[in-house]
């Protein structure tokens, strides 16, 4: 699936949660196993050059973005810090 599929499967919300935003519910893609396929295999494209062995999601889009591209995987909320994190 192309880039421009994807964004297709994105849901607009004009004025929400107030007047003049533009909201992107990306429910819609995540619905769409293809769509979501797509972009994972995007994302890994743009990053396997790079030598890294851990992979951090931040916060909500990171959770669910971050899993599959990982073998391994960590989280972090918004009010954590690095030295919150273990590194084992």
């Amino acid at each position: 699936m192309k880039l421009e599929q994807i964004k297709e499967t994105i849901t607009i919300v004009k004025d929400y949660p107030i007047k003049g935003i533009v909201f992107k519910d990306i429910t819609t893609l995540l619905e769409n196993s293809d769509a979501f396929k797509s972009t994972v295999d995007i994302m890994i494209d743009k990053v396997k050059h790079l030598d890294f062995n851990r992979v951090v999601g931040v916060e909500s889009r990171g959770f669910f973005w971050s899993g599959p591209i990982a073998v391994s995987y960590t989280h972090l909320r918004a009010h954590e810090t690095e030295a919150d994190l273990v590194c084992r």
